[in-house]
């Protein structure tokens, strides 16, 4: 599979990408000061994992709104303690 992680730098972004490195096909990361915007992490990827803090979860996603299609998956892995909305 073609793995995309979003906040790729922070904790659990971090972690997806040793846990994927043996398994993926291809990964695809973006963070504050990658090479890869979000929206081109989604194009080139079939999962994506949103990984961002809590308080970025609503912002980053509605920034995607349009970037899937029927053939990708989104994984959010925020850490809830408290409601998003």
């Amino acid at each position: 599979y073609r793995v995309g992680i979003i906040g790729s730098e922070g904790i659990i972004g971090s972690w997806l990408k040793r846990l994927f490195a043996p398994a993926a096909s291809d990964i695809f990361c973006s963070d504050l000061n990658s090479k890869l915007t979000n929206q081109e992490v989604v194009a080139a990827s079939e999962i994506v994992f949103l990984a961002v803090p809590l308080d970025k979860t609503i912002s980053v996603a509605q920034s995607l709104t349009g970037c899937f299609g029927s053939n990708k998956l989104l994984v959010e892995c925020a850490s809830v303690k408290k409601p998003v909305l």
